[in-house]
């Protein structure tokens, strides 16, 4: 059983490890960048959800799951075509540095929508 100091801790790193996720500059992750450019000429990111139920800390590792909101947009310019709203589940990996979650990969499988 967790001592109380670990149980906040740990409740800590994962609000830490959910904000980290929610706020990440995804353009800065190829495999983020490639999964989108798939689906359709415009497409938007909506936001990110993170629930805590699929966040794992294992010691100073991190990985969990996302759902990834987005707008497809198929129009031949931004805003000019039929627009749809979809999910993808998205994953992603780290590590707790210090007391600071870095996130190191994060990824989006686009093959659901292409099916």
């Amino acid at each position: 059983m967790m001592k109380p100091a670990e149980r906040q801790k740990a409740m800590n790193d994962l609000d830490a490890v959910i904000d980290a996720v929610v706020h990440a500059d995804l353009e800065s992750y190829p495999d983020i960048r490639k999964g989108l450019k798939r689906l359709s000429r415009h497409t938007a990111i909506d936001g990110i959800e993170v629930l805590p139920e699929g966040v794992l800390l294992d010691g100073d590792r991190i990985r969990g799951i996302f759902n990834l909101h987005i707008v497809l947009d198929f129009g031949r310019k931004r805003g000019e075509g039929p627009l749809l709203g979809e999910s993808l589940e998205g994953r992603f990996v780290g590590r707790i540095e210090g007391r600071k979650p870095r996130i190191e990969s994060m990824s989006v499988d686009p093959e659901p929508l292409l099916a």
